[in-house]
């Protein structure tokens, strides 16, 4: 209700922000739903830290007047060591939010999920985008997210090898550029993700169709899926239909597959249509 209102208001800024940050403490949790805590987010020279307030209850007013966040958890988080990364949505004011950040935090990297149907295009999509971003002076990085990757069993490479002898993290460097391979435990999150891409203005996220980034969707005639459709919020489709000035899908823009001119405009000017995540 609060992202209509505030657009039938006029505002610019319509999804609370969401950050990725690190609890100051542990935190634990029975599984099997997804859960929002009220928190208390802290903004350092250098860094976020994040702690959940005392007393959770629906009928406890004290935390929900001292929160400054929510730490969002999911259905599978139990037991959260400290200096785990969790996503938080802020419930400060949108349009100070940057005004608010320390200086190194001002640059955080933006993220956008390219989400549709398997065949739609959106590797394709991607491919196409990032030259017409680049030339809008924007550095982009690009997150792929393979559903049935499976670095755990069977891979001979040094990699791998120094993943099983307990390595966390394996830097393979050449005259080629460099491969960085983490070792989770278990499929990782997008946050946990986008807390490892370098330097960058822009993330594309190709896949987590289900998780809260802002998305594009990408359709493509003829190419349906049986998955269920990309959660909320979706701020822009691209398809390959003909579209008409100032169209829209859903009450979300519409464009062509190959107006890659006005998508790269749409991008650039939505500021408040990206997830912060501090670099």
């Amino acid at each position: 209700v609060r992202p209509a209102l505030r657009a039938m208001l006029g505002y610019r800024h319509l999804h609370r922000p969401s950050v990725t940050v690190r609890l100051a403490q542990p935190l634990k949790v029975t599984p099997g739903r997804r859960r929002y805590l009220w928190a208390h987010l802290t903004l350092s020279s250098s860094r976020m830290h994040i702690v959940p307030l005392g007393g959770q209850g629906t009928a406890t007013l004290r935390s929900s007047s001292d929160a400054n966040a929510l730490i969002v958890l999911q259905p599978s988080d139990a037991d959260l060591p400290a200096g785990s990364t969790v996503a938080a949505l802020l419930l400060t004011s949108d349009e100070s939010l940057v005004g608010e950040l320390p200086v190194p935090l001002q640059g955080c990297v933006r993220a956008i999920g390219i989400v549709g149907p398997r065949g739609a295009g959106k590797t394709t999509l991607i491919e196409r985008l990032i030259p017409e971003l680049n030339r809008r002076g924007l550095t982009v990085a690009v997150v792929k997210h393979h559903a049935h990757l499976d670095l755990s069993e069977g891979d001979q490479t040094d990699t791998a090898r120094f993943a099983r002898a307990g390595a966390t993290e394996t830097v393979l460097a050449g005259p080629g550029g460099a491969v960085h391979r983490h070792a989770p435990s278990e499929d990782p999150s997008v946050d946990e993700v986008l807390g490892w891409v370098g330097p960058a203005d822009l993330v594309l996220v190709e896949g987590y169709s289900q998780s809260s980034l802002p998305k594009i969707l990408v359709r493509r005639g003829g190419v349906e899926t049986d998955r269920q459709p990309p959660a909320d919020p979706v701020i822009a489709v691209v398809t390959d239909a003909p579209v008409f000035r100032a169209e829209t899908d859903g009450g979300v823009p519409r464009f062509g597959w190959d107006d890659l001119v006005a998508l790269g405009e749409f991008i650039v000017r939505r500021d408040a249509g990206s997830r912060v995540v501090p670099r």
